[in-house]
């Protein structure tokens, strides 16, 4: 192409462009008058600068590396559509459009749109001209008009960034482009606005990986609340000869997932529905549904009712469904099931507890329905803290009324996502898992009640040798808890007029004895390549066991002394101190090597962590950033001062939580005693 892009890039976004540190491009800037100038109205503190006059810097400067494109994938995206986000307030319209542009590129049409600018009157012309060539192969003729319907109140400016932005994206990358901007503009939005069109990255890992448990090739897989697909299309990629359906709501969801599709080159059928109320795959058998409704669906009184028709004939005409849709996406999934197919359901947990659904579960349960229950931990779901549970289902079949329902409580589980097949095999086969696991059968929910909520069935009665041995051990560590505090407590407090004090601060993202760490790491040696070696993964908790993973042996793999700031605030930052092994950091962290002898790690440690660095950028999920992160100015003496002064502090406080969780431990020992060791 030869028109000029003008999207617009920030100083991390050049440093990525680069394959360097954000210091080093700030020393470019600083020492280079030819550096290009930020861009008019650029903010003071965050400057942009235009993409082609620093593409243009690089390459006179020979500092643009020969695989700029394949690297720099996710900048190029970024700049080509925060134009239109910026103006539109990131909706829907800038990703139909963005991948309906990488559609056309994909198939060959991308090389006439300077020719089109030059033919037409205006942009708009241009792009309904350079978008229909995908119609009918990728879109129906409608759903481009649609799209091209949608730009009508978009800058002219902004359109042709985006066409012209994109246009620079690597061939071969289109399929992680089109995840960029997807979850750039749709992955801001939690469960909100627009967040209903994506599924987050650990549920959708969950849905596949327990879906192909019982999926194989040629099979038939349907999503019926697919939104952008990223189950779908997950599943799909794993499966040969398959049979993907996609159904949503929402008509501009479906012209996403199509095109997603397209870009990942994968073929499905897509349809734009309400599932309850207008059926769009009557008499399907589906060998595989993975399913993620919408929590707490309300419905009208006469859609109410079209759903209680649908329901009659499978659990009955007294089932109580007050006003939410939940309970009809279970039945939904079941009955639109082959034989021997299996659904996957994740929903809020008050259907395997709410009383009054207690005869609407009983009736699922008495069809042969319900295979599993997997509860899930309460914090799976990035944007809400509402408890969830995994419903694995069959087609109705009342000859499996008999066999037990499978249960398991995974709410206490790391990552469910990586052990949610192993945990569904162990059980079909009864054997043991890692997490409490067992049985109900619909006799025990007549006779008892049909509560199936796995941490509430599976809850074991408590021994009385076992709370006297736990009453015992609880106190004995107590002693020793407190004695190690007293010993780690300093004898003379530190004099606060000897502390050093610093009135200047830097940003962390400005010093410049910093240098960024971020090795790429594959899950197989196979891709990693020949040079690679093994690595494990460092996590910020300590129980949590670390993942193998491999590396390039010329990867920078961490070394004591570098430090490690996760992306989250809750998360402490620490200096890296393990020496065996080769460990990398785990994504959504900030590992940093420190250079020179300006500062001391354990020094910046403390100070990413300390009070005035807390984090509150008016987000649901905050996030740190280096240039938010004040750095006081001390001489390397005085930081030793002031690590030396707090580090029995640190120890004390590690120690203080321990002793806190061990003190309530004692406490709960002692009142179960109360009430169950009448007997003793």
């Amino acid at each position: 192409m030869t028109t000029h892009y003008e999207g617009q890039l920030s100083l991390a976004d050049i440093a990525d462009l680069a394959g360097v540190t954000r210091p080093a491009v700030s020393n470019w800037r600083a020492r280079n008058d030819d550096f290009p100038a930020p861009v008019e109205g650029s903010p003071e503190r965050r400057p942009l600068f235009s993409f082609h006059e620093v593409l243009t810097w690089l390459a006179g400067q020979k500092l643009l590396p020969s695989n700029w494109k394949t690297n720099a994938t996710a900048v190029l995206v970024s700049s080509a559509i925060n134009p239109m986000a910026v103006g539109s307030g990131g909706s829907a319209t800038v990703v139909l459009v963005a991948l309906a542009v990488l559609a056309v590129y994909k198939n060959g049409g991308g090389e006439e749109w300077d020719e089109l600018l030059e033919q037409e009157e205006d942009a708009y012309s241009a792009l309904t001209r350079f978008l229909k060539i995908l119609s009918p192969d990728v879109l129906s003729g409608e759903q481009v008009a649609n799209i091209i319907a949608e730009t009508s109140s978009t800058a002219v400016d902004d359109l042709k960034t985006m066409v012209n932005g994109l246009g620079q994206v690597d061939e071969g990358s289109y399929d992680a482009a089109a995840d960029i901007i997807i979850g750039s503009i749709f992955g801001r939005s939690g469960r909100g606005a627009l967040g209903h069109y994506t599924t987050s990255t650990e549920v959708s890992e969950l849905m596949i990986n327990a879906a192909r448990t019982t999926t194989s090739a040629g099979a038939t897989v349907f999503d019926p609340t697919c939104g952008a697909s990223g189950m779908l299309l997950g599943l799909g990629a794993h499966i040969d000869n398959g049979t993907l359906i996609g159904n949503d709501v929402e008509e501009d969801a479906v012209v996403v997932s199509a095109l997603r599709f397209y870009l990942n080159d994968l073929s499905a059928e897509f349809s734009a529905s309400d599932i309850l109320t207008d059926d769009p795959q009557l008499g399907l058998q589906a060998d595989t549904i993975v399913c993620e409704p919408p929590f707490g669906p309300r419905m009208s009184s006469e859609n109410f009712k079209t759903v209680s028709s649908f329901l009659k004939p499978y659990i009955g005409a007294k089932t109580r469904l007050m006003m939410s849709a939940e309970p009809a996406f279970l039945v939904y999934a079941a009955t639109h099931l082959a034989p021997k197919g299996r659904a996957y359901v994740l929903t809020n947990i008050t259907l395997c507890s709410d009383e009054k659904l207690e005869d609407f579960r009983s009736k699922l349960v008495a069809r042969g329905m319900v295979e599993a229950i997997v509860q899930l931990p309460q914090r799976l779901l990035n944007t809400t803290s509402i408890p969830t549970a995994l419903w694995v289902l069959r087609a109705p079949n009342s000859s499996k009324a008999s066999s037990p329902v499978l249960l398991a409580d995974a709410s206490e589980a790391e990552d469910p996502e990586e052990n949610i097949a192993e945990w569904l095999t162990s059980m079909r086969e009864g054997k043991e898992t890692s997490i409490p696991s067992g049985t109900i059968t619909l006799a025990d929910m007549v006779t008892g009640d049909s509560n199936l909520l796995p941490s509430r069935v599976l809850k074991e009665p408590l021994d009385t040798d076992a709370l006297l041995h736990e009453f015992n051990e609880s106190w004995e560590s107590l002693y020793g808890i407190v004695q190690n505090i007293s010993s780690t407590l300093p004898e003379n407090r530190p004099v606060v007029d000897e502390l050093p004090k610093s009135s200047v601060t830097t940003p962390l993202a400005k010093i410049e004895s910093l240098s960024k760490l971020n090795p790429r790491y594959f899950r197989s040696a196979e891709e990693a390549g020949e040079d690679s070696v093994s690595a494990r993964v460092l996590r910020s908790r300590n129980e949590r066991e670390p993942e193998e993973v491999f590396i390039n042996k010329e990867a920078s793999a961490l070394r004591p002394g570098d430090l490690i700031i996760p992306w989250l605030p809750h998360e402490p930052a620490s200096v890296f101190e393990d020496t065996e092994g080769v460990w990398v950091p785990k994504h959504q962290t900030y590992a940093l090597r420190v250079n020179g002898s300006d500062f001391l790690p354990e020094y910046l440690a403390a100070c990413v962590n300390a009070q005035f660095n807390e984090v509150d950028d008016g987000s649901r999920i905050p996030r740190r950033r280096p240039s938010d992160i004040k750095i006081p100015l001390l001489d390397v003496e005085e930081q030793r001062k002031i690590v030396e002064a707090t580090d029995s502090l640190r120890k004390i406080s590690a120690q203080a939580d321990t002793l806190a969780k061990q003190a309530d431990s004692a406490l709960t020992a002692a009142i179960n005693l109360v009430y169950f060791g009448a007997d003793m």
